[in-house]
């Protein structure tokens, strides 16, 4: 009967063990090709995790039914416990390189890492091959590692992925401290639990649940980067969007965004007001182009002064200039035409006074805005034909009372 029930207890040990080993060995697999087709650091450390796991259990499956007091077993379970103390650095290191932290060996935390895990290897290696001894070192080193590890990064990092990996890690140094606290009374001649002989049916699914927190924080980061990398691209293509509507010497918008803004605002009413720059080629043959450039910058720089934010402001090419003014009447838009005038007036570094003709037109319910613009446009030449004349008048009669004189 005692034989059946060992006979019973092998095969379940044995069991346990092939189930624990084939979810570490999907694992490993799993890993090593994300890592292969992403090359990401992270990936490629809890690889190696998973390959230190898988050796592990390459060597509790060949210690399985062995005489507890061969050598063989003694480099078993000494194989074991680097393997696991291996297992527990590749998948602390994975969670820093997740958390991007520099881990060269100067920094605290990976010396503090790597000491730890060196001092538990050493530990391990001065209790001479006593078995139970070894898995205590062994449950404890994984245990704390994984637990100060996890605290660590709950503590420093507040990253969804990071804290959840971390909280997985925590879950699963507290299952590995359990192995060490139900085998401790057994260094005193106390039994070892029974079911401790098949408990890799439990270690089956705490290890597939740490697997599983590493790909899903892994996909955490890769939709975070997606997300990013998509602000980025949308900000990049808006600058592209601007400069392309943007009037390279003013930084008004040009005649190709025109349409565009107009389209964006419909069903809105208000004012045109058409501008352009009196005589401006005498700038430019008087002061040279260098004078034009400044004098068409500072009119779309007292427009900007002049009209509100909300308000669309063009230059249409050459020395022509647009305000759309929204909810303006036509005495406010007069008023901002005067009080442009007025600083316009005013002599530029140059010594350059600039004058501007204007002609406002009113958009929106039954005036389509090409109908509106065309009105702006005439009435702006009406006005600059009436400013030619009252100039001309003004010349005849100082000329006439020069001659008086």
């Amino acid at each position: 009967m005692t034989a059946d029930v060992n006979l019973v207890e092998k095969a379940l040990s044995q069991w346990s063990i092939l189930v624990q080993g084939g979810v570490v060995f999907i694992l490993l697999i799993f890993f090593a090709v994300a890592w292969f087709t992403t090359k990401r650091k992270v990936l490629l450390s809890w690889t190696l995790a998973w390959a230190m796991d898988a050796l592990a259990m390459l060597f509790v499956y060949h210690g399985v039914g062995t005489d507890t007091t061969s050598f063989q077993v003694i480099s078993v379970y000494e194989g074991y416990g680097i393997s696991k103390l291996l297992f527990a650095f590749f998948l602390s290191l994975g969670l820093y390189q997740y958390r991007r932290v520099s881990f060269a060996m100067e920094t605290i935390v990976p010396r503090w890492l790597y000491w730890l895990v060196g001092g538990w290897a050493l530990l391990l290696f001065m209790m001479n091959g006593n078995a139970i001894r070894e898995q205590i070192v062994v449950y404890s080193a994984l245990g704390l590692l994984l637990v100060s590890v996890g605290l660590d990064t709950i503590i420093r990092d507040k990253s969804r992925g990071a804290r959840l990996l971390a909280f997985i890690l925590i879950l699963d140094a507290i299952w590995f401290l359990h192995h060490a606290v139900v085998l401790f009374p057994a260094l005193w001649g106390d039994k070892v639990p029974s079911y401790m002989s098949h408990i890799s049916f439990a270690d089956a699914i705490s290890e597939f649940t740490v697997g599983l927190a590493c790909l899903l924080a892994a996909g955490l980061r890769a939709m975070d980067e997606m997300w990013e990398a998509n602000k980025k691209l949308e900000a990049s293509q808006q600058a592209l969007r601007n400069l392309v509507d943007a009037d390279p010497l003013t930084g008004l918008y040009n005649q190709r965004k025109f349409r565009g803004f107009m389209g964006d605002v419909s069903g809105k009413s208000g004012v045109l007001i058409f501008m352009d720059v009196d005589k401006f080629k005498s700038v430019n043959d008087n002061w040279g182009h260098a004078a034009g450039d400044l004098s068409l910058r500072r009119v779309a720089d007292m427009m900007r002064q002049v009209f509100r934010a909300e308000d669309g402001l063009f230059r249409m090419g050459g020395d022509e200039f647009l305000a759309v003014g929204f909810g303006l009447s036509h005495k406010d838009a007069k008023e901002r035409i005067d009080r442009l005038r007025e600083l316009l007036a005013l002599p530029d570094e140059n010594g350059i006074p600039i004058f501007i003709s204007a002609g406002i037109s009113e958009f929106g319910g039954n005036t389509p805005i090409d109908e509106a613009l065309a009105m702006a446009d005439s009435s702006m030449y009406e006005d600059k034909s009436l400013r030619r004349r009252d100039s001309s008048t003004s010349i005849r009669i100082g000329g006439g009372r020069t001659g008086k004189g």
